[in-house]
């Protein structure tokens, strides 16, 4: 269960380059760097595409910049397989899903 001061924001279903830059809007307004750790839940997630992959390595290398936690959680088997096609499992082995 999360505690109530670990900010989380929930992943949109289809996570695309249609819904890439809707994220990354949505995330700028969030002060990442007073955060540790920082969730992101991807229960929701139904389609992961490589520009929506994209958008988790960069919130990874936004999250880890300042030295927090990136975690992924609620991800299903697909989610975290599509990862690994891409070659990013890395996302999701160091996430505590």
């Amino acid at each position: 269960m999360q505690a109530n001061n670990e900010p989380s924001f929930t992943l949109p279903a289809q996570l695309t380059a249609e819904t890439a830059d809707v994220v990354t809007e949505a995330l700028r307004g969030l002060s990442i760097a007073s955060h540790h750790p920082f969730l992101f839940n991807a229960s929701q997630v139904e389609n992961l595409t490589s520009s929506g992959a994209q958008v988790l390595v960069s919130l990874h290398k936004s999250v880890t910049a300042v030295e927090g936690e990136f975690r992924i959680t609620g991800y299903q088997p697909l989610f975290s397989q599509a990862l690994a096609d891409m070659g990013l499992s890395w996302l999701v082995n160091s996430s505590n899903a």
